[in-house]
């Protein structure tokens, strides 16, 4: 993940719900490679 500062900046700069707090953990247990992670983030829309 090339852009991991800027996701967590972005992350950083406003509140999570416990929901999507869960969701993001969960993904990230799995080790997605990038395109795992567009997949879900963007295609998938699994924080909506």
């Amino acid at each position: 993940m090339k852009n991991d500062k800027a996701w967590l900046g972005d992350l950083l700069g406003g509140p999570l719900m416990s929901r999507e707090s869960r969701i993001i953990a969960e993904l990230m247990l799995t080790a997605p490679n990038e395109q795992t992670w567009q997949e879900q983030i963007v295609g998938h829309n699994i924080l909506q």
